[in-house]
């Protein structure tokens, strides 16, 4: 866990955001890449995945 801000980008495919970025991991003290799936199902429902 980390109160840092981060910063990603990525692409739309359809209804799928995928972003990609790098956030700092606090237990080793140094950057580390992640990766974030936002699944748009409908107008009231989204899965997101990290």
């Amino acid at each position: 866990m980390t109160s840092s801000l981060n910063t990603s980008q990525g692409t739309l495919d359809g209804n799928v955001l995928t972003l990609n970025g790098m956030t700092s991991d606090a237990m080793e003290g140094k950057a580390v890449p992640y990766a974030m799936k936002l699944i748009i199902v409908d107008k009231d429902h989204h899965t997101m995945e990290w």
